[in-house]
């Protein structure tokens, strides 16, 4: 018998031990108490040790079935735990390391940080702000905002916003050197 094949099983031995007999674990199964005698019994046969110890009154459980039953119950736990990860991305919680440049930050993030985190209470941002490159990895970032028409290979990069540029110059300047009416005027 595979192990796929012993975790039904495996189950119905955690339920009667948590039940304390065939007859309470039947009911909480929905079945019959037959059919989680012989779900225990395929077990001990597969696994070649006697798990209970019975009399007319009492069932226990022995030495053996005591370990089993143990590692069933922690697979069990793990089993749910697993199950749980949808219900954490359900509901979005913990760290996120954002790092981006100073002037984005200023104009773009500031303003709808404060309403991110009313909606999302469970969420912790840790801003870096800089405007050198940062090292996703290096510096355990989870998510970087770039100016860049070519993000860095390797990283999943997505558009967020266009951004506008716009050349400025000081009065001064402009009446000092005239108003350039092409780039190749600049230098």
């Amino acid at each position: 018998m595979s192990i796929n094949e012993l975790l039904p099983d495996l189950a119905v031995l955690v339920k009667v031990v948590e039940a304390g007999s065939f007859s309470a674990a039947a009911r909480e199964l929905a079945c019959t108490p037959s059919s989680v005698s012989r779900s225990c019994s395929r077990l001990e046969a597969a696994l070649k040790v006697q798990l209970f110890v019975r009399t007319t009154r009492t069932l226990r459980l022995s030495e053996a079935g005591q370990s089993i039953a143990q590692h069933a119950q922690d697979m069990l736990t793990a089993a749910r735990a697993a199950a749980s990860v949808g219900d954490v991305r359900a509901a979005p919680q913990g760290l996120v390391r954002l790092s981006a440049p100073k002037a984005f930050t200023k104009q773009v993030i500031q303003p709808l940080l404060s309403a991110f985190l009313r909606q999302y209470p469970q969420v912790n941002v840790q801003l870096i702000v800089t405007d050198r490159l940062t090292d996703l990895l290096q510096e355990d970032i989870d998510l970087a905002i770039r100016i860049t028409d070519h993000p860095p290979e390797g990283l999943i990069a997505k558009a967020l916003l266009p951004i506008a540029q716009v050349l400025v110059a000081s009065n001064g300047y402009l009446q000092q050197r005239g108003t350039p009416q092409a780039p190749a005027e600049l230098v």
